[in-house]
């Protein structure tokens, strides 16, 4: 629940910009709003692992590290221009699937 006016503005913000990229490596978010005092955000499903998890796991491969670089520099580029705020591109964002 964001309860001061200036984060439900920005919560909306950076919902509205994600909303508007699409991308494959970007995670597409369908509907944001509040409802009965709670705020959401309706997101597509992703299956797999956080970044941070998978390395928790322990070492990865050079392969697999230039891989999710190149996922992560896509999605970046993407959103280059798209005023998406430093927040929405964090590095707890980053998540592995099988694709």
């Amino acid at each position: 629940m964001l309860r001061d006016a200036d984060s439900r503005q920005r919560f909306e913000r950076e919902a509205r910009t994600v909303a508007a990229l699409s991308h494959p490596n970007i995670l597409a978010i369908h509907d944001f709003g509040e409802d009965e005092g709670v705020t959401y955000a309706v997101m597509e499903l992703l299956e797999g692992e956080t970044l941070r998890r998978r390395l928790a796991r322990g070492p990865v491969g050079v392969a697999t590290v230039r891989d999710y670089a190149r996922q992560i520099a896509s999605g970046l580029a993407a959103t280059t221009g798209s005023r998406s705020p430093r927040s929405v591109r964090g590095p707890r964002q980053e998540h592995s699937t099988k694709r």
